[in-house]
Order: structure tokens, then C-alpha cells, then sequence
């Protein structure tokens, strides 16, 4: 073994290094940050579809909208930096969060299957004695849950409609959803449904329906949005487009009123 000593030393010596391929240099982040848009059921079906009419537009300019975030969620988000712009609804006597802008307005209807017997009007009387269960018949109420913008919109505009909501919610008497789809899937398949509605939603969807009053004048609500100080650029684009002629002519082809003086 010893005469092999010298050979395999050289061997080793002598033999080329490997060469190790270089790594690939370091790419610079991507300039696009995506912008990040939520809010309550009542608002996202509305911004989604902005959203995508922006888009379509302005090719490469996606906005991305989260699922919606009940109650002040969309709010909360905002302030601790997971969203550009938080998508609010403002009743009547609200006040507007500061900063906010105006994108659309939206009338509060109920929402009645075919089958209800229901039309266009229904006093709010009859209508409270049917939520709390004394006149209901085949009627079955679909509650959107406490914190829903158009449940405290009627329950602040009819005396007694507020603590109608509250004891129905208190005593479980109705189905109580707060997706908004599912409060869709809902009403359509379930015999002699009734839900606190929106006209905007309901000209969206394109729900088979009947709209009913509760009287005049009707509540409307207002759908603002809440963007982030510093927000990317692109947000104020899309804000610019949303509330100009053109985002507004496709607001209103939606089915929801103009934005709010």
C-alpha cells in the first residue's frame, strides 16, 4: 500500500476543482403590490364587480377583494394595515368615517319569494307583528345577524322594528345567516322566505324576487369607501375611475343609485 501513497496524493492533487455553477443573481422585488379591498355583505358583490370592470379596462391594474368581514371587521382590518380600503355602509343619522368617499347609494327593500302572497307594499306594523311570530302564517324570515347595516338602517327608521330584531335574534326564531350568499341560496329555495334586502344587491344578482316597501320614503344607505393613507397609487386610480362618469354610469347599469352628494 505504501508505493500507492504517492499516486493517489497526486490523484487527488492534481485533479481539476469541480466547478460549482454560479447561483442565479438576486431579482429585485416586483414593483406591483396588490391592492386589497374588503367590506360588509351589502358592499362586496358591488366592489367586485367594479373591480372587474376596472380591471377589464386597465389590463394588469387587479385589485383583489377579500370575503366579506362582518360587522366593523372591514374597519379594524383597515386600521391595523391588512387592507388598502375598507368598503363601509352608512345609514341614515351615520356619520361618515373621516376620509371616506361616497361610491353608491342603495335603498333598503325586503326581499319576498313568489310564494310569500307578498307585492310591492307591506306596512311596518304588519311587518314587525309577522317578525316577532304573532302573524307570520308561511312566512319565514331570513336574518342577516345583529351587526347588519340594512336590519339597523330599518330598525332606526321604523320605531319598533329595533327591538323586533332583537328579540327575534334572542329568541332564535328565524334562520340567521350572514353570508351573503348564503342568505341568497336561502331565499331562493326556501318556501315563503322574506329578508331585509338592498334594491342595488337584488338588480345585481338578478334574484327572482319580489321587492316590498316598507313605506316612503325608503331608507338609503350609502356605500363609501375608507382608503389607507398610504395606499398604493393604483387604489387612487381605481377610487378616481369609481366616482367619475364612467365608474358611475357602471354603478348605476348595476342597479344602484349615484353616489351620494
Amino acid at each position: 500500500m505504501r508505493p500507492l501513497l504517492p499516486l493517489l496524493i497526486c490523484v487527488l492533487a492534481c485533479e481539476p476543482p469541480v466547478e460549482v455553477p454560479a447561483l442565479p443573481a438576486p431579482q429585485p422585488p416586483s414593483a406591483r403590490v396588490d391592492v386589497r379591498l374588503a367590506g360588509d355583505a351589502v358592499a362586496t358583490g358591488l366592489i367586485q364587480r367594479l373591480a372587474e370592470e376596472f380591471t377589464a379596462r386597465n389590463p394588469g391594474e387587479a385589485l383583489v377583494v377579500e370575503a366579506p368581514l362582518g360587522g366593523r371587521g372591514a374597519q379594524r382590518a383597515l386600521q391595523d394595515g391588512v387592507l388598502d380600503a375598507a368598503l363601509v355602509v352608512v345609514g341614515p343619522g351615520e356619520t361618515p368615517p373621516p376620509g371616506s368617499a361616497s361610491l353608491a347609494t342603495t335603498r333598503v327593500v325586503l326581499a319576498a319569494g313568489r310564494a310569500t302572497g307578498l307585492r310591492e307594499r307591506w306596512s311596518p306594523l304588519a311587518f314587525r307583528a309577522a317578525l316577532t311570530g304573532g302573524e307570520a302564517g308561511a312566512l319565514r324570515f331570513i336574518l342577516r345577524g345583529p351587526d347588519d347595516p340594512l336590519q339597523r338602517a330599518l330598525g332606526v327608521h321604523y320605531p319598533g322594528l329595533g327591538p323586533a330584531f332583537e328579540r327575534a335574534f334572542v329568541e332564535q326564531r328565524w334562520l340567521t345567516l350572514t353570508e351573503d350568499a348564503a342568505v341568497r341560496d336561502a331565499l331562493r329555495a326556501t318556501p315563503g322566505a322574506v329578508v331585509v334586502a338592498d334594491s342595488g344587491s337584488l338588480a345585481l344578482h338578478g334574484l327572482p324576487v319580489w321587492s316590498v316597501s316598507l313605506g316612503e320614503p325608503t331608507p338609503i344607505l350609502d356605500v363609501r369607501v375608507v382608503p389607507r393613507a398610504d395606499a398604493p397609487p393604483r387604489l387612487g386610480a381605481f377610487l378616481a375611475w369609481a366616482t367619475g362618469p364612467d365608474g358611475q354610469a357602471a354603478i348605476q347599469e348595476f342597479g344602484y343609485g349615484g353616489k351620494a352628494p
